[in-house]
Parts: C-alpha cells; sequence; structure tokens
C-alpha cells in the first residue's frame, strides 16, 4: 500500500513537471530560443577551446560548468524555479575559481576545499573585469544567495509558488533575468581565458545585443 502511494506521487510529480514543461513552451517561447541560443553560443565558440585545452583543469571545470547551466534551464522549463537559481550561484562561484585558478590566484589547496573554497572578495581579483562589471556581478551574486540562505521575503516568494506546482510567470522572469547575467560571465570569461574564443564569438555580436550580454559583448569588440 505504501509502495503504491509513493508510486502515485513520484507519477503526479513527474505529470506536474510535464504540464509546467508544456505552458512554458506556450507561453513563453521566448525562453526555449535563450535556451537553445545559449547551447550555440557554448556548442561554436566554447567547446572547440576546450577541446584544444583537454586535461586542463579550467577546461574539465567549463565542462563541468555549462551542464550546471543546461541543468538550472531544464529545472526552470520544468518549473523548479527555486532549485534553478540555486544552481545559478554555484555557476558564479565555479566560474570565478576557475578563473582564478589559471591565472594562479588561487591553489589547488584552496580548490580542493582545504581552506575555504569560495570568497566574496574573490570577485576584486577578476583582473578581466572593469569596475562597475564587477559591482554587476557581486549585485548578481548577492541577489542569488537570498535563495540559498532563508529569509523571510524569499520564503514568502517560495510557499506561494509551492503551495500548486505550477508555471509561474514573474518566477520564470526572475530566473531568465539571473540566467541572461550568468551566461554573459561565463562568456566573458571564456572570451578572457581563450583568445580563439574571442574570434569565434565575433560572429554573435546580433544575438549577444538581443540577450543584453554586454560584458561579453563589450570583450570581443
Amino acid at each position: 500500500m505504501i509502495g503504491r502511494k509513493t508510486h502515485d506521487v513520484v507519477d503526479h510529480a513527474l505529470h506536474s513537471a510535464y504540464n509546467v514543461a508544456d505552458e512554458t513552451t506556450k507561453r513563453h517561447p521566448g525562453f526555449r530560443q535563450l535556451y537553445v541560443d545559449i547551447y550555440d553560443f557554448y556548442l561554436n565558440s566554447v567547446l572547440p577551446c576546450l577541446k584544444s585545452k583537454k586535461g586542463h583543469f579550467e577546461a574539465t571545470w567549463f565542462y563541468s560548468i555549462h551542464r550546471l547551466l543546461d541543468r538550472s534551464f531544464i529545472l526552470a522549463y520544468m518549473g523548479y524555479y527555486h532549485e534553478a537559481i540555486m544552481i545559478l550561484r554555484y555557476i558564479v562561484e565555479s566560474i570565478t575559481q576557475a578563473y582564478l585558478f589559471k591565472k594562479e590566484v588561487v591553489s589547488e589547496k584552496t580548490i580542493e576545499g582545504e581552506s575555504k573554497a569560495f570568497e566574496f572578495r574573490m570577485l576584486n581579483k577578476l583582473d578581466y573585469l572593469e569596475c562597475n562589471e564587477k559591482s554587476l556581478i557581486k549585485h548578481v551574486y548577492s541577489q542569488l544567495s537570498e535563495f540559498v540562505h532563508p529569509t523571510l521575503r524569499i520564503m514568502g516568494w517560495e510557499s506561494e509558488l509551492y503551495i500548486v506546482h505550477e508555471y509561474d510567470e514573474k518566477a520564470l522572469t526572475d530566473f531568465r533575468t539571473f540566467a541572461n547575467s550568468v551566461s554573459d560571465f561565463l562568456l566573458a570569461t571564456a572570451i578572457s581565458l581563450w583568445p580563439e574564443a574571442k574570434t569565434k564569438m565575433r560572429n554573435e555580436k546580433e544575438r549577444l545585443k538581443k540577450y543584453g550580454f554586454k560584458i561579453s559583448f563589450k570583450k570581443i569588440n
């Protein structure tokens, strides 16, 4: 009997997630296109650089970062907005650490967690970013952190959202805003690490402008 109930709960959860995905496609086709375009940026501009750096630590890390970004979009697409946003925060930390490790600003000991792995002040050490760009990434990271650490505002946002698992326009818009900023940060970092990525991304100026990817757009000019 218990097994049957558990099976019903799993079926219901999957059914709800697929229903939300259908609603996302119908009501927000632009979100699907954003997901496709970001994947395209990675496939055409970043992935070739990673293949040429196979075995390098930062290349392996960027493979992992892209998988996480892909996962966050799928979660948001199916209505798991909070979880998707939490992954974006982890991605910001990972991008920062990968770049600083490559530039030998942080040690392997730090990356392996023998000392504190990520600190907010690490964002100040991203030397390819201008002051206003660092401020933007810091602001995004602080906003993302609210979804990781319980606050009354976020707990209220979540309780309203999860009374019933359904499509939520505002939650999806929140995710998309954050995802745009994090994707821009990811591409700008790849461009700064690998000149080949910069060359390839010059063919994507219009799409970068379309999504407001201001940092990466500036880096390719």
